[in-house]
Formats: structure tokens, C-alpha cells, sequence
């Protein structure tokens, strides 16, 4: 019997600290390669419900890019990008082991809600809800 270990995701519902960009977005971070899984759900998600619209944002400089970059589609190379601010996400999520990946909806530069971590059916419709109200 295979044994996984259990792990809630962490919602963080008004963090509302500012991203360089004042665009509106929906970002899916990691920290490390070693969060490429969870990630990979997310994107997974929001490519099925919103195709195109999300970005997965490699907070820990280029090599970090780099390295996603090399096990993603090469249709996916253009939309991970590198965070020049990595030190303000790591302010903010402090918590962030390197397992962990990050989701994040922007409205207009400014971050509305964090999810740390897998997601689960409840999280998934609390971030589809916003991301399609910013959206439209």
C-alpha cells in the first residue's frame, strides 16, 4: 500500500501587496523545480477552464526558469517567465517550503488571493470564481 502524505492547501484571501506589473493576472509560482507537480495541476486547470490565460512564474532567478523551461512543451516556453522581485514574494510567503507551488490572481497589479499548495475542489472554485469575475 502506497502511502501519500496529506496536505491542505493555505488560502490566503487579502494579501493585497503589489506585483511590478499593473495587469491583471493569473500566476502560478514555484520557488523550485522540486513544486513542478503541483504546478503542473494547476496549469492543468486553468488551460481547461481559461486556455492561455495563465503564467507560471519561476521565483528564483534564471536557472530556475531554465530548468523548467527544459521539462515543459515548447509550447509553454514563452509563458514561463522569471520574477526580477523574487524577495517580495518570499516576504509574503515565507512559509513557501520548495515543494510547494503557489497560485496567485492579480487584479490590476495588486494581489487579491494565495494558494499555497495543491488544489483541491473547494480551492479550485473559490480561484475559477475570481479569476473568471477579473477576467470578463
Amino acid at each position: 500500500m502506497l502511502w501519500r502524505t496529506s496536505y491542505e492547501p493555505v488560502v490566503i484571501r487579502e494579501p493585497s501587496f503589489e506585483v511590478g506589473s499593473d495587469q491583471s493576472s493569473a500566476i502560478i509560482g514555484l520557488f523550485s523545480v522540486l513544486a513542478h507537480r503541483e504546478a503542473e495541476v494547476w496549469w492543468r486547470l486553468f488551460e481547461a477552464d481559461f486556455p492561455g490565460d495563465v503564467i507560471e512564474l519561476a521565483v528564483g532567478g534564471i536557472a530556475l526558469r531554465n530548468e523548467l523551461v527544459s521539462i515543459r512543451p515548447p509550447s509553454r516556453h514563452e509563458r514561463v517567465l522569471q520574477d526580477p522581485d523574487a524577495g517580495k514574494w518570499r516576504t509574503q510567503l515565507e512559509s513557501v517550503v520548495d515543494e510547494r507551488a503557489f497560485c496567485a490572481i492579480v487584479r490590476k497589479g495588486v494581489v487579491e488571493l494565495i494558494v499555497i499548495g495543491p488544489a483541491t475542489e473547494e480551492v479550485w472554485e473559490e480561484v475559477s470564481s475570481l479569476w473568471r469575475s477579473i477576467r470578463t
